[in-house]
């Protein structure tokens, strides 16, 4: 890469212009294995220090050969020792040092322009390679530490292509019937043969075109990891090898935790942070309600979207569409009619794993730019899941329909395709400031999932254990910057039963959603007619029994405030004479019901709430507001239910817990039931 380059963001490593180098944009994988014919091959093998293209693959195959024992795939020491040749092997270390360097060599000349010094007197050298491999090394040894087995993937890739050449071969010689119809026993025999024989020449091919497409992703792994953004002058000379290296130096302060660590760390008191937009929420609601319908003109199963500022579609469009806009009719009916199917499996699953990957993001990434990392294990566990005990004792893991339960959720995620006619977008000014917003037309997924790691079987399928993925152009927006919009989810939401428990889980995410919106006026406790509550959950009124829906709801409700999802309800004005009068159900649908948040919720709203300084009148004593909120946190009260001890509304009571209300503005009854209230003074 040329470090002069200009470039919209220095700090993000973009392999593209390296890949249309070093493979040739046109000849793809034909171009690597003609230069694999002619110069690697003898140089890979008279080159001691490499390891033997022919003996890796051998590995491969070795690692892989019956590692399923007793229903689990344990990484088997073959595996380790294929692992280990991985990492010694010199070519695929050269190709990631390369790529680092080139990419430190350009943060490095962003920083020294920063701090108005001269770049010209520094240029890239193979002296500031020299520490590298030694950085390389560490940052993966570090992830691997933490679960994360970077290795695990290429040996994955690697195995994929041996299989998948030899299935291709099979098929040549046998037929595409024959081969199908070979027992995996089969299978294996003749694919052993293959690597025995001189059919090895044409794997050493592929797998030399696998390691230069596989070496920008570790690259760009390593340097995630070493997290350049905030780097200071001095750590990145250390690392370039213009200072000696201090091991001090390789990692940042704060590593990433592993997935399975995210979980405890991501909760605020038991709450997820996720997005709150309008469309994000649109988009979650068409997923639980599956609004996915046929409309004239397009094959795919289309959603509208219509919440607050944001108005577009959501489709059910499988990713190679985007990769081949043009489809042959016979392909596109076959697509079709998998989205079609994709459709009829949409539930609330989909839109817990929306927002565990939103939560996931959120907690993990320092930039749009970035990705995360989600463990499918982590997913489960986030939605209350418990493994699987084994016979003695101990964890046996999940079982593998509910991995797979998971994996199709992530699919109908991956296949969503957002149409945003009239978006909201926030940008930034030269300076930095919070701009005006523009009404923008943005096409994306929502998340994107760039690699995959797990286990290969051998009908070439992989079982999936982590993925790496990033937000859309669409979520991106409103992930970060001066336009981010972000709420608390109570995380009973992802674990409430999709079935049994559907009411709690969708009036949760609503409530959520909803919470955020009213922030800025500072009035936390809301007031919902019952049929908006009852459109929330995607449900109406049974006029034949509308005592059914009714008692529902009310329990859906006392369930949220024993679970701490809400702190109170009430009935705003109901008269329960109205029950014996006939036609009662629609007087009931529109009444209002009071729903007050939980005080984690409040706190953390609070830095949002619009002060209007014009009008603002002289707030209480700091003293005597700190004493109604300890005094109701002291009797275990709600300010509901604060409120109509003292016979005061619940808005009026919050002014007055958060000092924006005046004494003037209580009456002297009120007065008088407020010192009652409180007690005596503190001593």
């Amino acid at each position: 890469m040329n470090p002069d380059k200009p470039e919209k963001d220095v700090y993000t490593f973009d392999p593209t212009e390296w890949l249309d180098r070093e493979i040739g944009s046109q000849g793809g994988a034909a171009t690597v294995e003609k230069r694999s014919r002619t110069s690697s091959r003898g140089s890979r093998e008279a080159n001691t220090g490499n390891t033997s293209r022919r003996q890796l693959i051998r590995e491969v195959w070795r690692a892989h050969e019956g590692q399923v024992v007793d229903g689990e795939s344990p990484r088997t020491g073959a595996v380790e020792q294929f692992a280990g040749q991985i990492r010694a092997d010199e070519q695929l270390l050269g190709l990631i040092v390369e790529m680092v360097a080139q990419h430190l060599g350009r943060v490095y000349r962003h920083k020294l322009e920063q701090t108005a010094s001269n770049p010209a007197d520094w240029t890239l050298s193979d002296h500031n390679k020299a520490n590298l491999p030694v950085v390389i090394q560490s940052v993966f040894e570090a992830a691997c530490a933490d679960g994360f087995d970077v290795w695990r993937g290429l040996d994955a890739l690697l195995f994929a292509q041996v299989v998948a050449l030899g299935l291709d071969l099979m098929e040549q010689e046998l037929g595409v019937e024959a081969t199908r119809a070979l027992s995996e026993a089969e299978r294996h025999q003749h694919l052993g043969a293959y690597l025995e024989s001189g059919r090895i020449e044409l794997f050493e091919h592929r797998i030399e075109y696998v390691m230069r497409i596989y070496a920008p992703e570790l690259a760009r792994f390593v340097i995630d990891s070493l997290d350049l953004r905030d780097a200071s002058v001095e750590r990145l000379e250390r690392l370039l090898g213009i200072r000696p290296l201090d091991s001090g130096a390789i990692l940042p302060s704060s590593r990433r935790k592993a997935p399975r660590e995210l979980i405890t760390v991501m909760l605020t008191h038991g709450h997820l942070t996720v997005m709150s937009n309008a469309h994000y929420h649109a988009v979650r609601e068409a997923l639980y309600k599956n609004t996915f319908r046929e409309v004239e003109g397009s094959p795919w199963p289309t959603a509208a979207l219509a919440r607050g500022g944001a108005l577009g579609q959501a489709q059910l469009r499988p990713p190679l569409a985007d990769e081949q806009p043009i489809l042959p009719t016979q392909d596109l009916e076959r697509l079709a009619r998998m989205m079609w199917q994709q459709r009829e499996e949409l539930s609330d699953l989909d839109a817990d794993v929306l927002d565990a990957l939103s939560a996931m993001w959120l907690h993990q990434a320092k930039s749009v730019q970035d990705r995360a990392v989600a463990d499918v294990d982590a997913l489960l566990a986030m939605r209350g899941i418990k493994p699987k005990m084994s016979g003695t004792g101990r964890r046996g893991g999940y079982e593998p329909e509910q991995r797979a339960e998971i994996m199709r959720a992530l699919a109908h995620v991956q296949s969503l395709w957002l149409n945003m006619a009239e978006l909201e977008v926030y940008e930034q000014d030269g300076n930095g400031r919070r701009q005006r917003p523009t009404k923008k037309t943005i096409q994306s997924r929502p998340f994107i999932i760039t690699d995959r790691l797990g286990q290969l079987r051998m009908d070439g399928f992989m079982d999936v254990e982590q993925f790496i993925f990033r937000p859309g152009e669409v979520f991106a927006h409103f992930l970060m910057g001066p336009g981010h919009q972000t709420a608390l989810l109570s995380a009973k939401a992802l674990k409430y039963d999709r079935i049994r428990q559907m009411w709690e889980k969708r009036l949760a995410r609503y409530l959520s959603w909803q919470w955020h919106t009213k922030a800025r006026s500072g009035e936390y406790v809301c007031v919902y007619r019952a049929s908006t509550l009852l459109d929330a959950i995607g449900v109406q009124v049974d006029l034949r029994r509308p005592s059914q829906t009714r008692d529902h709801l009310e329990r859906t409700l006392d369930r949220l405030q024993s679970d701490e999802v809400i702190a109170a309800w009430q009935y705003d004005r109901w008269d329960e004479e109205t029950t014996i009068r006939r036609g009662w159900a629609h007087e009931w649908s529109q009444t209002t019901i009071l729903i007050e948040p939980p005080d984690v919720v409040k706190e953390q709203y609070q830095r949002l709430e619009r002060r209007d300084t014009r009008h603002q009148q002289p707030a209480l004593p700091e003293g005597l507001a700190a004493r109604i909120k300890r005094r109701r946190t002291e009797l275990r009260q709600t300010q509901l239910q604060a409120a109509e001890a003292l016979e005061i509304s619940q808005a009026h009571f919050s002014k007055l817990e958060r000092g924006r209300a005046t004494e003037s503005s209580l009456t002297q009854a009120t007065l008088r039931k407020l010192r009652e209230w409180l007690g005596p003074p503190p001593s």
